[in-house]
């Protein structure tokens, strides 16, 4: 049912380009998008194959960009200039210091160049996390901070189990009997799977726990997956416990979530990762680093979050396998409450229109925004 108090705002999101591998950005919008048609918005969207959506005159309220470094932050730009509309910019974790710190070079010439200045000339910065908060501030920028975190709409993570199982395992049989760990990511170093390698051989000498099994998913960036990662697995002699899988969405994607006892992203650097929300929102313990925001999980008693180091690692694994499916499933329970109280797409999106309506001078300044 559509919202009168939204029907004629019109909201422009400008975004690098909408597929399946757009920096995870696409499963931000997938999510946001619908939801605020259903609450009456008129939604275009600019990519850099379309950056000047078919707009009439003074038809834009609201321009939201998402990610930075790319050429849509000129159009989101002159999105602003032409319809005189507020500009909010989400940078979805690219102003990590890890994140700058690669291309640093290039980096050092588009910031000096025209990135700050872009950032410098948003209403408002949309932080996903509070780490994201510290850097901008570090960045000396001193606009408004939202902070609004990416959200889900739970209907999508609620077929039941046996049938994905079932049908996961007609493909990959010889990993029904396995206890399954799970990674799903872009295959790079800042997701940090060298180290956790080390620390699940270390963790696979206990003969008690060779029923354990990792599961990587996702496309190898720069070929970290076939020119490092795939000889230190041979080198660690744990092939039997591994298996490579290409890229999976939808469907395919739920089926691993199903068959799996826990989800694993051990990152060096991150905003406020999509599949982590999956996952828990797919009733999956997490367990992941003191480089995402997810410090919560341990109090909720829904995963882990550890520093990222071998031992810190190896502590997990070993809680991990000291613990049988039924205690795991309790804290995959805990996980999708977590998700549904804090993280749905109707919390999410309701705070956006928070802000909206804030920077239109409809609102008062909500507490989310520093």
């Amino acid at each position: 049912m559509q919202n009168n108090n939204y029907q004629k705002l019109s909201l422009v999101h400008v975004v690098p380009e909408i597929c399946r591998n757009a920096y995870g950005v696409s499963s931000v919008l997938n999510n946001i998008i619908p939801e605020q048609k259903n609450r009456g918005y008129k939604i275009n969207v600019s990519t850099l194959n379309k950056p000047f959506p078919d707009l009439k005159k003074k038809s834009a309220d609201i321009i939201h960009q998402h990610m930075i470094w790319l050429r849509h932050g000129k159009s989101a730009l002159k999105l602003k200039q032409k319809f005189d509309a507020p500009l909010i910019i989400a940078p979805h974790g690219a102003l990590d210091p890890w994140a700058m710190s690669k291309s640093k070079l290039k980096k050092f010439f588009a910031w000096n160049i025209y990135e700050k200045k872009r950032i410098q000339s948003a209403d408002c910065l949309q932080a996903t996390s509070i780490f994201e908060i510290t850097h901008f501030r570090k960045l000396n920028f001193n606009q408004p901070i939202a902070h609004i975190p990416n959200g889900l709409n739970l209907k999508f993570y609620q077929e039941p189990l046996f049938d994905l199982e079932r049908i996961f395992y007609k493909k990959y049989p010889e990993l029904e009997d396995k206890r399954c760990l799970l990674f799903l990511s872009r295959i790079t170093p800042q997701k940090g799977l060298h180290i956790f390698l080390d620390a699940f051989s270390i963790f696979l000498k206990n003969k008690e726990m060779r029923n354990w099994h990792l599961i990587i998913v996702g496309n190898d960036q720069d070929g970290f997956l076939k020119n490092e990662l795939t000889y230190q697995i041979s080198s660690l002699g744990i092939q039997e416990n591994i298996t490579i899988l290409p890229p999976k969405y939808d469907q395919e994607k739920k089926e691993l979530f199903a068959i799996s006892e826990v989800f694993v992203l051990p990152s060096l650097s991150e905003g406020f990762p999509m599949v982590i929300l999956e996952a828990l929102a797919f009733g999956l313990p997490v367990f992941t680093t003191t480089a995402s925001p997810w410090m919560s999980l341990p109090d909720e008693k829904a995963g882990w979050w550890t520093k990222p180091l071998v031992d810190h690692f190896i502590n997990v694994l070993n809680d991990i396998g000291r613990k049988d499916s039924s205690e795991l499933s309790i804290m995959g329970e805990n996980a999708r409450n977590l998700v549904q109280e804090n993280y749905s797409i109707e919390v999410v999106t309701k705070k956006l229109d928070t802000l909206y309506r804030w920077l239109l001078g409809k609102q008062k300044k909500p507490e989310f925004i520093s």
